[in-house]
């Protein structure tokens, strides 16, 4: 999941954060038009650890759907999403 409702797709502009805690990250952000999210066991989350750092700082994180604090909502019904 990249999409955030402020940038849509420009990975530059990741506003969600991952900050390390312990042997864990904590992930804080928002995204939308996950692919499968409802059925999904796991999401690909790209959150930032360095908003400063642009890019190099973008990482990706396999969290489990079912994981506290996660929330997957159905937003909308989009036409011609089953081909997805």
């Amino acid at each position: 999941a990249i999409t955030e409702p402020d940038f849509g797709s420009d990975s530059a502009a990741v506003s969600t954060t991952a900050k390390l805690d312990g042997d864990e990250y904590v992930i804080n952000g928002e995204k939308i038009y996950v692919t499968a999210g409802s059925r999904a066991t796991h999401i690909v989350v790209w959150a930032t650890l360095d908003k400063s750092k642009g890019r190099a700082a973008i990482k990706s994180f396999i969290v489990p759907r079912e994981h506290p604090g996660v929330t997957v909502e159905r937003l909308e019904h989009k036409l011609g999403i089953k081909a997805s």
